[in-house]
């Protein structure tokens, strides 16, 4: 499991979330984030939850806070400590709770993706 978080690290944004999904267990729990800044809403990609160490994290991409998710302009992992307001996770599938979070690790010295990016 520490590898995982490791690697989760390495390529993703990471938010600390109090609740997790509940639902009857059939289906995978994707979740799609809505992102709320100072600059605007950002929302694209997908969400998972995992469990570590009695804590749930939800991981997402860190590019999606940019263009990406809809807004102006790309942010660096030091620029969303002073942009990132909240997000909200909503449930793909029917039967799981909506989760919000406020707290999230991000990867400071993260570059905003590009065409040119290899």
């Amino acid at each position: 499991m520490k590898l995982l978080i490791s690697y989760a690290l390495a390529v993703s944004l990471m938010f600390f979330v109090d609740a997790t999904a509940e639902g009857d267990g059939k289906a995978p729990v994707l979740y799609t984030p809505t992102f709320e800044t100072t600059k605007g809403i950002a929302q694209a990609g997908t969400a998972f939850i995992i469990k570590f160490e009695s804590r749930y994290y939800a991981i997402t991409a860190q590019h999606l806070i940019g263009t990406a998710g809809g807004l102006d302009k790309d942010y660096t992992g030091k620029d969303l400590d002073s942009i990132f307001k909240s997000v909200k996770f909503t449930p793909i599938f029917n039967g799981y709770k909506v989760i919000n979070s406020t707290e999230f690790i991000s990867i400071l010295n993260a570059k905003p993706i590009s065409d040119t990016t290899q």
